[in-house]
């Protein structure tokens, strides 16, 4: 936790400690600062065990750009758990965060979702992408969404967030449902499948889905069009299992992949930098 900065690294260490019934809560006050992914998915891991207690963010992050953002939507995986579920997306300035709760499939045709993600293509290309990469960046973060609604089967709504600064775009899609694994073996064609990163691994080919595989499942092809127009990289979590892709090698059996501890539902980042030579 260099200087404060809570990461998912930490969180991971964090639903360690807890496994093997260590305290935790100095630990987390000591924060000042969180990533988005990492602020996600400790709203994740609070949620997923309620008889650990674990504290709220601290101040300092809850009252920082980030965590003032977040306290814009109502959810269990955030920082404010009443009101409205949602701003009104009114305006289509570039920001530098934004947050966005999904109940259900018809919100992604209702026009404050989609000022939301106008504004992340507008906030993407004032931190310098192309109007083409800003596009495909928005398009990936609309799949990701729609993909978690149609399979998450999540208790609670799924949460979505971006950050954008200068020369990078950032994207959180988290649920804390069934998770991927469970969510393949629904179809005969996967009852083979038992690892966690196996299940992901799967998912993220062409054509995989628990629902009609062969004809959907191709959601993933936008977010590798953003990920080839960048420095990009794909953080997928879920269950046990976690796989990474960057925007050089997009071939999902060559993911990096790690073990996390278990953690309902899925959680996936999609992070791209403009390139040092050529255009972003």
């Amino acid at each position: 936790m260099p200087d404060g900065l809570l990461t998912v690294g930490d969180v991971e260490h964090i639903q360690l400690a807890l496994n093997h019934g260590r305290p935790v809560d100095a630990f987390i006050r000591e924060m000042r600062r969180a990533t988005l992914p990492a602020a996600l998915e400790y709203g994740c891991l609070r949620w997923a065990f309620p008889e650990a207690a674990l504290p709220d963010l601290p101040l300092t992050v809850c009252s920082s750009d980030l965590g003032q953002a977040l306290g814009e939507v109502n959810s269990a995986l955030g920082v404010r758990t009443s009101g409205a579920d949602n701003r009104t997306w009114d305006r289509l300035d570039p920001r530098p965060y934004g947050f966005f709760v999904l109940r259900d499939e018809e919100q992604l045709e209702e026009a404050n979702w989609k000022r939301f993600e106008t504004t992340y293509d507008a906030s993407s290309r004032r931190g310098g992408f192309s109007a083409k990469v800003a596009s495909q960046l928005s398009v990936a973060l609309h799949e990701m969404a729609a993909n978690a609604l149609t399979h998450a089967a999540s208790p609670i709504p799924v949460l979505v967030g971006f950050q954008v600064e200068s020369g990078r775009s950032l994207f959180c899609v988290v649920d804390v449902g069934i998770g991927v694994l469970r969510s393949l073996k629904r179809h005969p064609n996967y009852r083979d499948i038992n690892e966690h990163h196996d299940a992901i691994r799967r998912a993220l080919h062409d054509g995989e889905s628990s629902i009609s595989p062969g004809e959907r499942g191709f959601g993933f092809r936008e977010v590798f069009k953003a990920l080839l127009a960048c420095d990009g990289v794909l953080r997928f979590r879920s269950g046990a299992g976690g796989i990474q892709m960057n925007g050089v090698d997009l071939d999902a059996d060559r993911g990096t992949a790690w073990f996390p501890p278990a953690l309902p539902g899925f959680q996936v980042t999609v992070c791209c930098r403009i390139r040092q030579r050529g255009t972003g």
